[in-house]
């Protein structure tokens, strides 16, 4: 199961390593805020592709299951229509 990581702050640290032990799970792809950032973490936890902004929508071809891992005042990474295919998993509840 390929899998993307929308977020660099908790998910990085804690859901990368997590999901990257499970067999038959490989992390593909990894988005946060600032590009040069997510770029050095994509690198050194070895995931191919990285993509930062404006360019979260970018990662969808690569992944079968998304996890993010945003704080809620990221709601506009939450609402599902933009997201199919791709089955979404939510760490945090999404803002009112």
């Amino acid at each position: 199961m390929r899998v993307g990581i929308l977020g660099t702050g908790f998910g990085a640290a804690v859901h990368l390593p997590a999901l990257q032990s499970l067999p038959g799970v490989e992390v593909t792809a990894l988005w946060g805020r600032d590009r040069e950032r997510t770029q050095a973490i994509a690198q050194g936890a070895g995931v191919p592709h990285s993509f930062g902004g404006e360019a979260w929508a970018e990662l969808l071809p690569l992944v079968d299951v998304v996890a993010v891992t945003t704080p809620p005042f990221c709601i506009f990474l939450k609402r599902p229509k933009p997201w199919r295919p791709a089955n979404l998993y939510c760490w945090k509840n999404p803002s009112p």
